[in-house]
C-alpha cells in the first residue's frame, strides 16, 4: 500500500542556480554538484530534489536528509490536485498561495516555489514573473484546511509530478585523490629514471683491460667488484658490462694498453 510521507517547505534547505539551458541528464549530478558547493555543505546522508524552471532558467534544489525517496512528497506538489478540483485550465499559469509559500505552475506542472516573508508577497512576485514575461492566468489561495485535504487525498498521490534528484557521491574526490598519488608515483619515478640516465652518462672511463682486471682510473677492478656505484658484471677483452639499479651498460675500452 502506498504510503506518502508529505514533507512540508521549511523541511527542506532551498538552493538556486541560474542556467540558461536545462543540462543533460549524464551531467546533471556532476552539474549540481559543483555549484551547490559554494552555497552548502554537500553530506551524504542528504538528498537533494531538483527541478529546472524553463520560463525562469533557474535549478532550483531542495535538500533534505535522506528520506524513502519512492514515498517522499514535497507539499508543493499537492496544489497540482486542484486542477481536477477546481477545473482549471492546465494550459494556463497558476500561483497557489499558502500561508507559507507561493508556488508557481506553468502549464500545469509544478515548477517553482517562493518562501514568503516581508519582502516576497504575491503582488511582488506577480510583477517579478510580469517583468520576466511570464503571464499568471490566476491567484489561488490555498487555506490551512484545503491543503489538509489534499494531504488526506491519498487516491490520487501517485499522480502528482516526480521531482529527479541526486544523492551526494564522494567518488570524485576519490578520484582526485588516487589521480595526485598516481602523478607523485609518475614523478618519482621520471625523477629516479633521470637520476639513473644522468649516471649512465658519467659511467666510468675504462683505460685498460689485462687479463680480466679493468683499469678504471688508478686502480684495477675485477668482476663482482663495485666501481662508482656500478656493479662489475662481466669483463670481455675489449669491454666491460656494467649494472646500476637493474640496468645494464656496456663500456668500451678507450685505451688499448694490452
Amino acid at each position: 500500500m502506498f504510503k506518502p510521507h508529505i514533507r512540508p517547505v521549511g523541511s527542506f534547505e532551498i538552493f538556486q542556480i541560474s542556467c540558461d539551458e536545462k543540462i543533460p541528464t549524464k551531467n546533471i549530478k556532476k552539474f549540481l554538484e559543483t555549484n551547490l558547493k559554494s552555497q552548502t555543505s554537500m553530506t551524504k546522508d542528504c538528498v537533494y530534489f531538483y527541478i529546472y524552471c524553463e520560463v525562469l532558467k533557474i535549478y532550483q534544489i531542495y535538500k533534505t536528509k535522506k528520506p524513502r525517496i519512492s514515498a517522499t512528497i514535497f507539499e508543493p506538489l499537492l496544489c497540482g490536485l486542484l486542477y481536477d478540483a477546481k477545473n482549471l485550465n492546465r494550459r494556463k499559469n497558476y500561483l497557489f498561495v499558502t500561508d507559507d509559500y507561493i508556488s508557481l505552475f506553468v502549464s500545469g506542472s509544478f515548477a517553482h516555489v517562493y518562501i514568503k516573508d516581508t519582502a516576497t508577497t504575491t503582488d511582488t512576485i506577480k510583477e517579478f514573473l510580469t517583468q520576466q514575461n511570464i503571464d499568471i492566468y490566476d491567484t489561488i489561495q490555498v487555506r490551512q484546511n484545503d491543503m489538509v485535504k489534499l494531504k488526506q487525498d491519498h487516491k490520487n498521490h501517485k499522480k502528482l509530478q516526480k521531482l529527479n534528484h541526486i544523492k551526494y557521491s564522494q567518488t570524485y574526490i576519490i578520484f582526485v585523490i588516487l589521480a595526485i598519488v598516481l602523478l607523485a608515483l609518475y614523478l618519482n619515478k621520471n625523477e629516479a629514471t633521470a637520476q639513473i640516465k644522468q649516471q649512465l652518462n658519467i659511467a666510468p672511463t675504462i683505460k685498460a683491460i689485462v687479463s680480466g682486471e679493468v683499469l678504471i682510473g688508478d686502480k684495477w677492478y675485477k668482476r663482482d667488484d663495485d666501481c662508482q656505484g656500478y656493479k662489475i658484471l662481466q669483463i670481455a677483452k675489449t669491454q666491460v658490462i656494467f649494472v646500476l639499479k637493474d640496468t645494464q651498460i656496456i663500456v668500451k675500452v678507450t685505451q688499448d694498453d694490452r
